[in-house]
């Protein structure tokens, strides 16, 4: 039947495939942290970014790129994240770190500015004691910065513009892949039910619930209400109607 049926003709300048495996990638880089989080730790999806995970103590914004290139300092993704972490700061009294998770790789900056490092390298440098002013100027040089965040690179000490910039960004390059994070998340959920006696089989299954678990949150209109805790998990988890058979004996 379907090899006699043909598809319509696509608007391929209309097709949002990556636009979708984007918020696919998303979902499940949201559902791996939640797995994962400590017992006073909440998980605010769509929050100040892609996810939030915020304790007592400390404030983590997350922000997930599926890309299949290289990023470097002056790429738009990357400037980006620069500019919404400053806007971030600005708005926010606690002190937060900005995270930026991607599964592209690092890439080398046209010219070499750096002297054989790639941009991101030299930015992580700077924070374990690398001479900044090289990099205030580069930043200086980039379009698309907030024009308060120009005046903070050109006026600041060295120590407040490590402080206030370089060492609260952290990006995370090369991460898995849309099938690898999904397995990740699958092989998690065994050997957290293998600690408490469900079998790999019902484990494994609960990765289709907590992610549609995940989707409805989302799908919360108030950004207060779209947060998650180790005990939801643990109840998603330990429900029946998943786990068939209970705990193992």
């Amino acid at each position: 039947m379907e090899e006699r049926i043909k598809p319509l003709e696509v608007d391929q300048a209309r097709q949002a495939t990556d636009t979708i495996r984007g918020y696919v990638y998303q979902i499940w880089q949201s559902l791996y942290k939640w797995i994962h989080l400590a017992d006073d730790e909440i998980l605010y999806l769509e929050g100040a970014e892609d996810f939030d995970v915020l304790s007592p103590d400390k404030s983590v914004a997350i922000q997930v790129k599926h890309l299949s290139k290289t990023l470097t300092l002056h790429s738009s993704d990357i400037t980006e994240a620069i500019s919404n972490f400053w806007k971030l700061s600005q708005r926010e009294k606690r002190n937060v770190i900005f995270q930026f998770l991607t599964t592209a790789e690092k890439g080398q900056e046209q010219g070499n500015p750096f002297n054989g490092f790639t941009g991101l390298d030299y930015w992580d440098q700077c924070k374990n004691g690398g001479g900044v002013s090289h990099l205030k100027n580069f930043l200086l040089g980039l379009n698309g910065l907030p024009l308060d965040l120009t005046n903070f690179i050109k006026t600041s000490s060295d120590k407040d513009f490590l402080k206030g910039l370089v060492i609260p960004i952290e990006c995370s390059m090369g991460e898995g892949d849309l099938e690898g994070i999904r397995k990740q998340v699958e092989n998690d959920l065994i050997v957290y039910g293998g600690k408490h006696n469900y079998s790999a089989a019902d484990s494994k299954r609960a990765a289709a619930i907590l992610y549609d678990k995940v989707c409805t949150i989302l799908c919360i209109k108030n950004f207060r209400g779209r947060h998650l805790t180790k005990a939801s998990f643990i109840e998603i988890f330990e429900d029946r109607h998943f786990a068939l058979g209970g705990p193992l004996p």
